[in-house]
């Protein structure tokens, strides 16, 4: 799943006081929309100063996404123009500015891969990691952390086993923390070595990585939980 993938990256400026670019707007959103995409919008002071230098030089360019962490409506790309960063291009983001009629963004070829990245892999609303569905023991599962409840890379909604949601009707927050703190000290804490296997070898083996994320986790969520910071995981 680390490949890198590529598209191009598209970029945008319209006065909407021009009735040329009125109806160029119109026909952009109205294409982009058809792709089922989703404009995020930003306001910032360096909006303008971002596109301008950043952003336009790439327009109608080839760019490289990362896939080692995908997201529902962004990427990470690979670093350009010889520089040692990449950048965050969304699949159609849009500044915000005081004169509403100017409107600046970009936007991004969606290619099979792309579609493919995020119809085919889950991510968990807990530790983040993204999981190829076929890689599922359970329903909605992670198999990393073992939290229930996945996140949909093409809708980001909340994945949930039938039954989970009635399930939890009624139930307080503070039954459910209560019984996911239980869970992560009982179940998520790093397995010990065994007698016979080389240190060097044990720290090697996926029972010991797993089991470091899995403690990693557990502690995050503790204190979480301690701090009065901890929400609902299901």
């Amino acid at each position: 799943m680390d490949k890198n993938i590529k598209t191009i990256l598209h970029y945008y400026w319209f006065s909407l006081d021009k009735p040329a670019d009125v109806e160029k707007y119109h026909e952009l959103c109205v294409m982009l929309g058809g792709l089922n995409l989703e404009k995020f919008a930003s306001k910032s002071e360096r909006n303008h100063l971002w596109y301008k230098d950043t952003i336009k030089p790439l327009d109608g360019h080839e760019v490289e996404l990362e896939t080692r962490f995908l997201y529902n409506n962004q990427w990470n790309t690979a670093p350009v123009a010889d520089g040692e960063l990449g950048l965050r291009v969304f699949d159609w983001a849009e500044a915000i500015y005081p004169d509403n009629n100017i409107k600046e963004g970009q936007w991004l070829e969606q290619t099979d891969e792309m579609l493919a990245l995020r119809r085919e892999n889950w991510k968990c609303h807990w530790c983040g990691e993204v999981t190829p569905k076929v890689w599922f023991l359970k329903p909605y599962e992670c198999p990393i952390c073992r939290a229930v409840g996945m996140r949909s890379l093409v809708t980001n909604e909340n994945l949930l086993p039938d039954g989970i949601k009635e399930m939890i009707d009624g139930i307080s927050e503070g039954e459910i923390l209560a019984a996911r703190y239980e869970a992560f000290q009982a179940q998520y804490k790093a397995p010990e070595k065994p007698d016979g296997i080389p240190l060097d070898d044990w720290e090697q083996s996926s029972e010991f990585k797993y089991g470091q994320v899995w403690e990693r986790v557990a502690k995050r969520y503790a204190e979480e939980l301690k701090n009065g910071r901890a929400s609902k995981r299901l």
